[in-house]
């Protein structure tokens, strides 16, 4: 059992799956770039496959990250989760559907759909989760937004060059 947000939540079990080991080098195309000249730019909301390559490409390759926004005074990470699991709501209720069981939830009654997340992940007696976790995914550098970065993209990435490839 593990308490977050003053909820607990209890866990079936602790499951940690190391996808870099998969990465088999004899069927991959070599490294060929220069880290030097790679950025990541996130606000920390890449997600899924996305917060995997980020995963893998700074911490295989040494590509540097800037994550910008977020509270101030708080961490925080590149990705809001790597390969976790999550499901979308067609998604649950047709596979109760083909068990023949009652689904837990229902369509929604007009056109659209939501996704929930049905794995977090930890890390030993962390309490944030692991891919939230700035200690363990955070960017190179962080950034705030400014009123001009906020509005402009061409201004955001100056802010970013002048931080990452000073």
């Amino acid at each position: 059992v593990i308490t977050l947000n003053q909820r607990s939540a209890q866990f079936t079990q602790e499951v940690y799956f190391d996808y870099k080991s998969y990465v088999n080098p004899q069927i991959t195309y070599p490294w060929t770039n220069d880290a030097s000249k790679i950025t990541i730019l996130t606000d920390g909301q890449c997600g899924s496959a996305c917060g995997m390559t980020a995963d893998h490409f700074t911490s295989r390759h040494g590509v540097k990250a800037v994550a910008v926004g977020g509270f101030r005074g708080s961490g925080l990470s590149m990705f809001s989760f790597a390969g976790a699991s999550v499901l979308a709501l067609e998604e649950i209720v047709s596979s109760y559907e083909q068990l023949q069981l009652a689904a837990p939830l229902a369509r929604l009654p007009y056109r659209g759909n939501f996704r929930v997340g049905v794995a977090e992940a930890y890390s030993g007696t962390d309490t944030t989760m692991l891919e939230y976790n700035p200690a363990r995914h955070g960017a190179a550098y962080r950034l705030d937004y400014t009123p001009e970065t906020a509005r402009s993209q061409d201004k955001l990435w100056r802010a970013v060059s002048a931080t990452a490839w000073a």
